[in-house]
């Protein structure tokens, strides 16, 4: 991406006041191995906030250094790290700064194009699901980091929960073809990329066992999977339609 000289010079001005509160390489060293130990003091988790390798641990009271001056990134959010040592942080992901005044257009720039809807259900509805509404200017933004797969993660997760609540419709209008699309949507949601990626454990085959569930047409089943859970609140709202 190139810049002309004049949005350089704000773009550097304004990273000059963010970066009021740099601190050292060290510090930054330092919030990311505590960011991949809070990760590992929940790895048994399946799926949510957890399954997301990394993400979303928020350490108070350390923000994240910039990234390297020599090169200007199109979000300041982005840190210009990425994790090569997989195991506990999903390997080839960028660690991107929560305090960030551009975090939320950073979210909105990582939505999956591949994700696949039920009619009805706009991209809209799913950025809202997954990362809430956009912050005000007194809205606090707490300082950490966390991997970019994980925010593409959250948005897999929203548009799963989006057929768990068309099969529920369909289940209680007894159409059994919108059944069959939802189960074989969400057996395909099993390969989306971040799922993949993020697959400690074997969370995609949780996700299948959950399609298999709604293939048979069989709401206890699907109830008590681990997607009926994860996605308890569409559910009940698809059966209640």
């Amino acid at each position: 991406m190139s810049l002309k000289d004049e949005d350089l010079d704000q773009r550097l001005a304004t990273t000059a006041a963010e970066r009021a509160d740099h601190v050292s390489d060290s510090a930054l060293d330092d919030l990311f191995a505590r960011t991949r130990a809070h990760a590992r003091s929940n790895r048994k988790r399946r799926l949510g906030v957890a399954a997301i390798i990394g993400t979303f641990a928020v350490i108070g009271g350390v923000v994240a250094g910039p990234a390297a001056a020599d090169e200007v990134r199109k979000f300041f959010a982005q840190t210009g790290i990425i994790d090569k040592t997989g195991g506990e942080a999903a390997e080839g992901s960028e660690w991107v700064r929560t305090e960030a005044t551009d975090f939320y257009d950073l979210q909105l720039s990582l939505y999956p194009e591949y994700l696949s809807l039920p009619d009805g259900v706009a991209r809209e509805d799913i950025v809202l699901a997954a990362i809430g509404a956009r912050p005000g200017p007194e809205d606090v933004r707490e300082p950490g980091v966390l991997q970019d797969i994980g925010i593409q993660y959250s948005y897999e997760v929203a548009a799963r929960c989006s057929w768990v609540a068309e099969w529920a419709r369909a289940y209680s209008a007894k159409d059994d073809a919108a059944m069959t699309r939802a189960a074989d949507e969400l057996r395909l949601a099993a390969d989306w990329p971040a799922m993949q990626a993020l697959n400690g454990g074997g969370v995609a085959e949780y996700v299948r066992a959950a399609a298999d569930s709604a293939a048979s047409f069989d709401l206890q089943s699907f109830r008590a999977s681990t997607v009926g859970a994860e996605c308890a609140s569409d559910l009940r709202a698809g059966l209640a339609e």
